[in-house]
C-alpha cells in the first residue's frame, strides 16, 4: 500500500488500524498537504455491512464541522477499495497517552472541555457516536482533542433520516463494551446520553488509570448492568470532589439522572477548573463562555504558543534533574540527504556537556532498537522514539525537523514526553555553514534552560562546539558518518571516513580519538598509539567529559592504570550517569587489581541501564576474574535473553566453567564465539591453549602457542604475545614438576616417554607449590619461582634449572 496513489492522494506511512480500515498518512498532490487516509481494501458487495458503515461514517462527519471533531474533505471507491480521506491529525490516542499512567486533573478537564464541546456539536446535528473510547479520541502536540472514527454513528430518534440506519444484533450491540451504557446492554435505541455515559467512563479512566469495570465479558456486564462504580476519589485522593461528582453523574446508570446534555457536562467541567468555583452545577450563563474556558483549559496541557514561548506548565514534572533524553532522527526536508544526522549529532555532543540532562548515545539507542527487534538501520521515527522512551525509562524524547527556508535553514526541535504530550518547541534558524555551530550551540542551550538546568549551570558546562569540536562543517559531516557506521556495527567503514575528517582538520581531536579506538579493535598498536598521542596533546581543545576520556585512553595504552583510574573516577564523578565512564572505569580497576571495585562499577551500570549489554558482559567476565564462578554462571544465564548470546558473554561463560573445571563446556563456548565472530579468534585460541594445558595436554598446548605467537608479532599484539609466553612458561612448569613428582620412576626407567595424554596430576603439597611459582611468576620475581621449582625438582633439566636465563 506503501506508495500507492488514489486519485491524487500519495500513500506515506500506515498510522493505524481498526474495525472499520486502516488508516495511513497521505500527501495531497493538489493542495499540498498531509492527509489521513481510512481505507477498507477488501473487495465486498456494496451491500455489505462493513462498506455500509464505511459510508456511514462519510455521511456523519460531512455534516459536522467543529474544531474538536476530524474534519472529513472527500470519500470516494477506486477500484473496489473505498477511501475515506479525512484531516490528519498528528499526536497520540488517549489509549496511548494512558500508557504512561492516569493524568492530572487540570489534563482531564482541559482534555473533558474540548470533548464535550465536540459531543455537543455531534448532537445538535442528531448524530450519536456509539463507540467512543480512548482510542477514539487523539490529542494534538498543541493540546487539542479530535474526537475520530464515527464508523458506528448513527441519528438518534426524533432527528432527521438523512444516515442509513444499520440494523444490529441487540445481544451483542456494537461499540466497546466498557464504555457501553446499560440501556444499549437492555437492547434500547442510542441517544445522546449514551454518548454522555461512554464520556463519563472515558474521564473516569483518564482520572484514574483505568475505567470502573473490567474482567470477563460476562462479568463487566454484571458490574454495568447491577454494580454501582467506585468513586474515582477512592481511587485518586488527588480528585476533587467537583470532578468526582461529575464523573459519577455522567456515568450514572439511569439515563434520566445523568447529563441531559453535553453542553451540561461542559459547563461542569469548566466551574471543576476554576478554582474559586463550588460544586459543579448546570448554570445556562455560563455557557457563553465556554470558549475562552475551552482555550485556558487546555493551556493547562499544552501551555503557552507551542512553538517557542512561554514554557508548559509540567516540564519540571516531566523532567527530573538528571533524567533521560533520546533524540529520535529528525525529518530532513532539504536538499541534503545528511543534514539531518550532522545536526543531530552536533546537538547530542552539545547536550552531552550537560550533567543536569542525560542523553542516550548512539550505541544505547540502538541496543534499545535491538532489544525492542527493529530492523537494522531503520530511521528512529518519532513513534519509534517514543517506543524506546517507554521501554527503557527514558523521560523525554527530542523530535524535529529540518527545512530550507531561502538559503538558510530552519530546525524545530520538539520536547516530548513518552504518552506524546508536548512539553515545548524550539526553533533555530542556523544560517549559513559559518553560522551553525553557533545556532545549534544556542539552541542546545535553550532545550537545557527548557528542560529545567539553571542558567548557572548551564553557563558553566557549556563550551562552544567549534571549539570542542572542530571549526570545519564537512569535517563535523565525515565524523558524523563515521560515528553512525560504528555505531551501526559497520566498523570496517569508519577508518576512511575519519582519516578524510583529519584531513580536512588535523586538530579534530574527537576525530583522532575515535580512529585509535577503531585502529584498537584491529590491532594496529604504532596507528593507535600515534593518534592517541595526538588526541592527548589536543585534549584542551575538547568538552571536560571527552578530555577525561582521552586521558584514560593514552594512560591505559601506556600501562599507566592507575592515572587512567584517576581520570576516569573524576569523569564518573562529574558525570555520575555516564555509562560509557563507568565501563571504562571498571576496566581500569580490573588492570590495577581492584576487582571489587571493578565489579561495583560495573553494577553501577546495570542500576543506570539494567539492559546494557556491555555491562552484562563486563560483569560476567569480571566474576569469573574473580573466581566467582557461580555467580558468573547466573549473571550469564540472567542477562542472554536479554542481550542475546554474545561473543563476550561466551567469553566470560567460558571463564567460569574454566574455574569450575567443566572443561568441555567451556571449550564448546570458546569455538562457538571463534565460528560466530571470527574477530575473537586470538582470544579464542589463546583459551583454548589454557583448556588444553588444564587438561594435561601440555604437547597440545605449547604447539598452538608457539603458533599463535608467531602471528601476534606479526600483527604487533604486544599484550597477546606477553600472555601467550607466560602461558609457555606455565607448560614448562607443569612439565618440569610432573617429570619429578609423579612419575619419576617411569621417567627414569624409559628417558624417552611421552607425557602428552596420559592426565597425569600433582598431588596437594606439589600443587601448592606450583600455585606459588604460579604467584611469583606473575609478580615477576624469577629467583622465587626458580627457588620453588627446585624445591619439587632439584633435578629440574631446562636451562639449568634458572628461570632467569
Amino acid at each position: 500500500m506503501l506508495g500507492q496513489v488514489f486519485g491524487h492522494f500519495r500513500v506515506v506511512e500506515r498510522i493505524g488500524a481498526g474495525g472499520m480500515g486502516v488508516v495511513y498518512l497521505a500527501h495531497d498532490q493538489h493542495l499540498d498537504r498531509p492527509v489521513a487516509l481510512k481505507v477498507l481494501p477488501t473487495a465486498l458487495p456494496a451491500e455489505a455491512t462493513p462498506r455500509r458503515r464505511f459510508r456511514q461514517e462519510a455521511l456523519a462527519l460531512s455534516r459536522l464541522n467543529h474544531p474538536n471533531i476530524a474534519v472529513v474533505h472527500d470519500f470516494d471507491t477506486f477500484g473496489e477499495v473505498d477511501v475515506l480521506v479525512m484531516e490528519y491529525v498528528p499526536g497520540v490516542t488517549l489509549s496511548e497517552r494512558l500508557h504512561a499512567g492516569a493524568l492530572t486533573e487540570p489534563e482531564v478537564l482541559a482534555i473533558g472541555a474540548q470533548f464535550a464541546a465536540g459531543l455537543e456539536a455531534a448532537h445538535a446535528q442528531g448524530i450519536v457516536h456509539r463507540d467512543l473510547k480512548p482510542s477514539n479520541l487523539r490529542l494534538t502536540p498543541d493540546g487539542h482533542l479530535k474526537i475520530l472514527d464515527f464508523g458506528l454513528a448513527r441519528l438518534f430518534e426524533g432527528s432527521d433520516t438523512a444516515l442509513t440506519q444499520t440494523e444490529t444484533d441487540v445481544s451483542r450491540p456494537p461499540g466497546t463494551l466498557a464504555y457501553m451504557a446499560p440501556e444499549l446492554l437492555r437492547g434500547l435505541a442510542p441517544m445522546p446520553a449514551t454518548d454522555i455515559y461512554a464520556a463519563g467512563i472515558t474521564l473516569y479512566e483518564l482520572a484514574t488509570g483505568s475505567p470502573p469495570f473490567s474482567g470477563s465479558r460476562p462479568h463487566v456486564i454484571d458490574q454495568i448492568l447491577n454494580q454501582p462504580p467506585e468513586p474515582p476519589k477512592a481511587r485518586s485522593r488527588q480528585i476533587s470532589d467537583g470532578l468526582d461528582g461529575t464523573i459519577l453523574k455522567a456515568i450514572d446508570k439511569r439515563p434520566d439522572r445523568r447529563y441531559q446534555s453535553a453542553r451540561e457536562l461542559l459547563v461542569d467541567l469548566q466551574r471543576c477548573a476554576e478554582p474559586s468555583s463550588g460544586a459543579p452545577f448546570v448554570s445556562e450563563r455560563r455557557v457563553s463562555r465556554r470558549n475562552a474556558v475551552i482555550a485556558g483549559t487546555a493551556a493547562l496541557v499544552a501551555g503557552a504558543a507551542w512553538w517557542r514561548f512561554g514554557p508548559a506548565a509540567d516540564v519540571s514534572a516531566a523532567f527530573p534533574p538528571r533524567g533521560w533524553a533520546v533524540i529520535a532522527d529528525f525529518e530532513n526536508r532539504t536538499g541534503d540527504a545528511q543534514l539531518d544526522r550532522i545536526v543531530q549529532e552536533s546537538l547530542l555532543l552539545a547536550l552531552q556537556q550537560s550533567s543536569y540532562v542525560n542523553v542516550f548515545s548512539r550505541d544505547r539507542l540502538f541496543d534499545a532498537l535491538r532489544r525492542m527487534r527493529r530492523p537494522d538501520g531503520e530511521r528512529v521515527s518519532e513513534r519509534i522514539g517514543l517506543d524506546v522512551c517507554r521501554r527503557e525509562n527514558a523521560q523525554v524524547l527530542l523530535a524535529g525537523a529540518i527545512e530550507q527556508s531561502g538559503e538558510a535553514m530552519r530546525v524545530t526541535v520538539r520536547a516530548l514526553a513518552p504518552s506524546g504530550d508536548l512539553l515545548f518547541a524550539e526553533v533555530a534558524e542556523l544560517g549559513k555553514k559559518d553560522e551553525f555551530f553557533a545556532r545549534v550551540d544556542d539552541l542546545a542551550r535553550r532545550v537545557r534552560r527548557r528542560l529545567g538546568e539553571t542558567p548557572e549551570r548551564i553557563q558553566q558546562q557549556s563550551e562552544p562546539l567549534d571549539k570542542v569540536t572542530t571549526r570545519s562543517f564537512d569535517a563535523l559531516r565525515l565524523y558524523t558518518q563515521a560515528v553512525d557506521r560504528i555505531a551501526r556495527g559497520a566498523i570496517d567503514a569508519a577508518p576512511p571516513l575519519l582519516q578524510a575528517a583529519l584531513t580536512l582538520d588535523p586538530q579534530f581531536a574527537m576525530a583522532h580519538r575515535q580512529l585509535a579506538r577503531v585502529l584498537q579493535t584491529v590491532g594496529e598498536r604504532e596507528r593507535v598509539l600515534e593518534h592517541l598521542e595526538r588526541a592527548f596533546e589536543l585534549r584542551d581543545t575538547v568538552t571536560a567529559r571527552e578530555r577525561y576520556f582521552i586521558e584514560a585512553e593514552y594512560h591505559t595504552a601506556y600501562e599507566r592504570y592507575d592515572d587512567a583510574v584517576e581520570s576516569l573516577s573524576l569523569l564518573a564523578a562529574l558525570y555520575p550517569d555516564d555509562l560509557d565512564a563507568h565501563y571504562e572505569l571498571a576496566n581500569a580497576r580490573s588492570s590495577v587489581g581492584e576487582i571489587e571495585r571493578a565489579i561495583q562499577s560495573t553494577r553501577e551500570m546495570l542500576r543506570i541501564e539494567p539492559h546494557s549489554p556491555k555491562a552484562s558482559e563486563l560483569l560476567v567476565l569480571l566474576l569469573a576474574q574473580d573466581s566467582q564462578e557461580s555467580e558468573a554462571l547466573d549473571e550469564a544465564d540472567r542477562a542472554a535473553p536479554m542481550i542475546g548470546e554474545t561473543p563476550r558473554l561466551r567469553w566470560g561463560r567460558a571463564m567460569a566453567l574454566m574455574g569450575v573445571h567443566r572443561l568441555d563446556e567451556a571449550r564448546e563456548q570458546l569455538t562457538g564465539m571463534e565460528k560466530e565472530s571470527p574477530g575473537y579468534q586470538g582470544i579464542s585460541r589463546l583459551y583454548l591453549s589454557r583448556i588444553a594445558l588444564l587438561d594435561g595436554r601440555l604437547d597440545d598446548a605449547s604447539a598452538q602457542l608457539l603458533r599463535d605467537l608467531e602471528d601476534d608479532r606479526r600483527a604487533g599484539r604486544d599484550s597477546a604475545e606477553l600472555l601467550r609466553r607466560y602461558l609457555i612458561a606455565r607448560v614448562e612448569i607443569f612439565g618440569a614438576m610432573l617429570i619429578h613428582s609423579s612419575f619419576q620412576e617411569e621417567m627414569e626407567a624409559n628417558p624417552e616417554a611421552t607425557l602428552n595424554g596420559k592426565g597425569y596430576t600433582l598431588n596437594p603439597d606439589e600443587m601448592l607449590v606450583m600455585m606459588k611459582i604460579v604467584k611469583s611468576f606473575q609478580d615477576g620475581d624469577l629467583d622465587d619461582a626458580t627457588n620453588n621449582v627446585r624445591a619439587i625438582c632439584p633435578d629440574w633439566p631446562c636451562n639449568n634449572g634458572n628461570l632467569s636465563a
